[in-house]
């Protein structure tokens, strides 16, 4: 294959045809080992370059079985994989479209195949500073079509994966579900045949090229109406082509996964539905700009809620081209949705320079013809509105409180869960902010909305695979099952207010209020301020001098994916960050956090190396029994010490 850039392959047997496959050197190789986790599953060296760094042989790039022929005992990748003697296989599929004539992909194959994980990426904002230690162009590269990456090698050619037919129905596209979905689909030994989402608007488009979720998941635009528990059946309400009416059917499961979230709680109505303004609901499967410009275009706007789904509502109207006079923004809570008195001052201010008319602590009264009644304390205000875009409270639509509360499943403000994410009834699982723990556990101030709800799905995941996986081995050191889980990812939102100000806040969670947290105490830690024309930055190191919260204001793009490596490292691999800035030698927390030696900080396999030096280190120091001595997390500096001697800060 050396002379041919690309080369055609079709063993047959007893004369028929059976597998066409297209098998080409790879030469972005470089693109996909730093863009997605090939080093999980293959080790780069063939036979003729065993111990050296050379490029690997030519993976495949496409494979297609004859659509009328079944390749006789074993998988087809099998044999002519063996003939082909090639090390591993990397296959990009096209990419998702909606055109009505999509590309033919490998799906006949992919059943056999393993996903590859991509890789998360470190944004270089200054590049120039880096100098002869700038990435490779090959590595900087963005494609203009994001695509989810599979693999095959010989060993996976003989270790079968372990199929797993029953039915799973995820009910609700959430970041809870997505996360549960992607755990899933990325075990490598596992193949799951009937996994099924219910959600009226599909896949969410952004996590389609680089998961490739479509492939695996069967997607059911229709949404929940009731559950038969008897029957082991949901009946749904939907399908219907744009235009056109939905109807009615059933879905069954062996497992049903309730993870549907909360949205905005529509305001009562006092008029003729009729003759009130329109109303927005975020389940209608449009953006709220693309419905004020198709229903609202040049009508009084009212936009209500105290938090940064309205805020950022607002900005999008903003920046879609509605005009500032007709809109009405309406803050019913005074106190702010923020930990910093720095960014409520700066948004206040765009709110009063946007042109908007701005109300603060008015309260929705009711919906009547033509606007809103507002009440200020004892004083009532009439505001002329033909559009509501209510975003202050939320809670479970009606449509799935019914079908719970119709199937005896026990709600008590929420869907009641247990630890392992079980509610009442064995078959149905839940997670994510619709639930709520049982009281039981005497932790009602604790839920699943106080959680990263990735990290939720993770967890829900694994409950799952303990029952589906047949390998699944339980954990050597069980918690208490009279206790919660323990969960350690922050939360964290990015945004855009008005003003064009872009938004980072990243915190550990916590049952209080977000403006309530442990900074607003003192003596429990260091809170680390800058103010420049770069922004506002400001971190806060706990009592085990390790990042806590990270609050981020700025006019520029922020390079969120790198402040959230932050999070939970110890100030000392931040250059000894506190007493730095004690000093007085950090006026920009901007400009010292985008210095060169943070591109190791920043990397996605640093928290990999910390954990081998861990590892090391606990071995080099043995305790005079013979035992190795623990390393004190909150103390990491030996680890800093051993890793400064790798890295040229």
């Amino acid at each position: 294959m050396e002379p041919h850039p690309s080369l055609p392959w079709w063993p047959s047997v007893h004369t028929r045809l059976w597998v066409c496959a297209v098998v080409r050197r790879e030469e972005e190789l470089l693109f996909l080992r730093s863009h997605y986790n090939v080093e999980d599953f293959c080790v780069h060296e063939s036979p003729q370059t065993r111990g050296t760094r050379e490029t690997p042989p030519p993976p495949a790039l496409s494979c297609l079985l004859h659509p009328h022929q079944t390749p006789p005992e074993g998988g087809a990748e099998e044999d002519w994989y063996d003939m082909s003697l090639l090390p591993f296989l990397l296959i990009p599929p096209p990419p998702h479209t909606s055109h009505p004539h999509k590309p033919h992909t490998i799906t006949t194959a992919l059943a056999d195949m393993v996903p590859v994980r991509w890789r998360r990426q470190v944004v270089y904002p200054d590049r120039e500073r880096l100098g002869v230690n700038q990435p490779l162009p090959q590595v900087l590269e963005e494609k203009q079509h994001p695509f989810a990456l599979y693999h095959f090698n010989r060993k996976l050619s003989l270790e079968p994966k372990t199929v797993i037919n029953s039915r799973v129905v995820v009910v609700g596209a959430s970041d809870t579900s997505l996360s549960l979905l992607e755990s899933l689909v990325f075990c490598p030994h596992l193949s799951f045949s009937n996994l099924s989402l219910l959600s009226p608007s599909g896949l969410p488009t952004h996590s389609l090229p680089l998961l490739g979720l479509s492939a695996w998941v069967h997607t059911v635009p229709a949404s929940l109406i009731a559950i038969n528990r008897e029957e082991k059946e949901v009946v749904v309400w939907g399908g219907g082509e744009e235009g056109e009416e939905g109807e009615e059917g059933t879905v069954p499961y062996d497992l049903l996964i309730l993870a549907t979230g909360l949205q905005f709680a529509p305001p009562p109505l006092t008029s003729d539905p009729g003759e009130t303004p329109l109303i927005y609901h975020d389940n209608d499967g449009l953006g709220v700009l693309e419905w004020t410009q198709q229903y609202l275009l040049s009508q009084e706007v009212l936009i209500y809620g105290s938090g940064l789904e309205a805020l950022t509502t607002l900005q999008s109207l903003l920046t879609g081209g509605v005009d500032p006079s007709l809109i009405t923004f309406v803050r019913p809570r005074p106190h702010s949705c923020f930990n910093s008195r720095t960014v409520e001052e700066r948004v206040q201010r765009s709110l009063e320079e946007s042109g908007v008319q701005l109300l603060t602590g008015h309260t929705l009264s009711s919906v009547e013809e033509g606007g809103v009644s507002l009440l200020d304390g004892d004083h009532t205000l009439f505001a002329h509105c033909q559009g509501l875009i209510c975003m202050e409270e939320k809670e479970v639509t009606g449509t799935v409180f019914t079908a719970v509360n119709d199937s005896c499943l026990v709600f008590d403000e929420r869907l009641v869960v247990d630890r392992d994410h079980q509610t009442n009834d064995p078959a149905i699982l839940a997670a994510g902010p619709m639930t709520k723990f049982s009281r039981s556990y005497h932790s009602n101030h604790w839920t699943h909305a106080n959680f990263n709800s990735r990290e939720v799905g993770q967890k829900l995941a694994a409950s799952l695979l303990s029952r589906l996986d047949p390998t699944y081995q339980e954990p050597s050191a069980t918690s208490d099952p009279a206790l919660l889980p323990t969960y350690t990812q922050p939360k964290a939102v990015y945004t855009v207010l008005p003003g064009g100000l872009h938004y980072l806040h990243v915190d550990k969670p916590h049952p209080s209020d977000p403006t309530n947290t442990l900074t607003n105490q003192t003596g429990t830690g260091h809170e680390l301020e800058t103010d420049t024309e770069n922004g506002y930055f400001r971190l806060f190191i706990n009592q085990y001098s390790s990042v806590q919260t990270i609050t981020v204001l700025s006019s520029q793009a922020i390079e969120r994916t790198n402040y959230l490596c932050l999070y939970g490292l110890h100030e000392k691999y931040l250059n000894n960050l506190l007493s730095r800035y004690s000093e007085g030698l950090i006026s920009d927390l901007f400009t010292f956090l985008r210095e060169p030696w943070t591109c190791a900080v920043y990397h996605d396999r640093f928290s990999d190396l910390r954990e081998e030096v861990r590892e090391t280190l606990s071995l080099q120091q043995l305790t005079p029994g013979g035992a190795p001595s623990e390393v004190n997390q909150h103390q990491p500096a030996a680890e800093v010490q051993y890793i400064l001697s790798l890295v040229q800060w």
